[in-house]
């Protein structure tokens, strides 16, 4: 039988070159989150994914109701911003109310150009309702498509999806001035289509 002659590495020596190839594959795990990162950067990342509104409760509202004509059921959330504010606080301005979710396809096409609308129309308040998401990663949607006019609102429990008889993604309700529904859209809206929405919603 031929025997091996090939050089074996002590033992020692081996068990050395293991733990430094473990150390450098451990370092360069933790390597990008600790260098490279400005403590400024980070504290700028915390705040921008908290700048989300949270919805706190429902508001009654008689007769409120997901239809054309009726009241729209209110709800109170938390500002961005650190104000407590609800629908109520919002009349005498026309409102657009979009459920979505950042998973939702749609949502992608429609929402850039919902918010194109709203930031050439002062007296639109929009508010974007997201189904039960982390508010980080709403965040984080927001930021990648430039969305700058519409505010980010977290439905944590889906109950405002619920009152308002949300069944779809997206769903776009638009109330007048009175904060009464005036037309609402299942699906995508083209910029035509929101338009549209808005001269129903101001009766022109």
């Amino acid at each position: 039988m031929a025997l091996d002659s090939s050089p074996r590495i002590p033992r020692p020596l081996a068990l050395l070159i293991v733990a430094a190839i473990a150390g450098a594959a451990a370092l360069s795990f933790f390597w990008p989150r600790s260098n490279g990162v400005s403590t400024a950067g980070t504290n700028e990342t915390t705040s921008s994914a908290s700048a989300v509104g949270v919805i706190r409760r429902q508001i009654d509202v008689a007769g409120s109701a997901g239809r054309i004509t009726a009241p729209a059921p209110d709800f109170e959330w938390n500002a961005a911003d650190g104000r407590t504010m609800s629908l109520q606080d919002l009349r005498g301005r026309t409102l657009i109310v979009n459920f979505w979710a950042t998973w939702c396809m749609p949502c992608r096409t429609e929402l850039p150009i919902l918010d194109a609308v709203a930031r050439d129309d002062p007296d639109l308040v929009v508010l974007g309702v997201d189904l039960q998401e982390d508010g980080a990663a709403v965040r984080s949607f927001f930021d990648h498509y430039g969305l700058t006019a519409i505010q980010p609102l977290l439905d944590t429990d889906g109950e405002t999806f619920r009152r308002w008889g949300v069944l779809a993604l997206p769903t776009t309700f638009f109330l007048d001035r009175e904060g009464r529904i005036q037309h609402l859209a299942t699906g995508g809206m083209t910029e035509d289509a929101i338009r549209a929405g808005l001269r129903k919603a101001r009766g022109a």
